[in-house]
């Protein structure tokens, strides 16, 4: 999964820098709470995440996993005295059954995926379809 905050640079702009680390803590705390310990949550940059879901069925499980994500932002985040909402916009790829993926293939597939998401209007989550 890619994970990027929706109009991030508007909030730190908004509230500051300082506020804008802080937030940024909160959502990877939020983040790492809506993961199982068999996951990994990474922090790639500037306001992106990642998830590596270990041990998943089938792609449906990470469509559920991405819900709960939206729905854990469901109400604002406070810090430093300021109470801000937040959206997240994921995208999610997953190895096809041929698993002839590379890790960079399967994360530029994230990638794009995260990009319809954003395409569809933010605060939403794209899977990945193999053609």
């Amino acid at each position: 999964m890619f994970i990027d905050i929706d109009h991030f640079k508007k909030l730190n702009d908004t509230y500051g820098h300082d506020v804008g680390d802080e937030l940024l803590k909160s959502i990877a705390k939020k983040l790492n709470g809506c993961i199982r310990d068999v996951d990994t949550l990474s922090r790639i940059g500037g306001d992106e995440f990642v998830i590596v879901l270990d041990e998943i069925n089938k792609l449906d499980d990470a469509s559920l996993i991405a819900e709960k994500i939206r729905k854990s932002f469901d109400h604002p985040i406070t810090v430093s005295g300021k109470t801000i909402k937040v959206t997240l916009s994921i995208g999610i790829a997953s190895y096809g059954k041929d698993k002839e993926d590379t890790l960079k293939s399967l994360m530029k597939k994230a990638d794009i995926a995260l990009y319809e998401a954003k395409s569809a209007g933010r605060d939403c989550y794209r899977v990945f379809e193999n053609l």
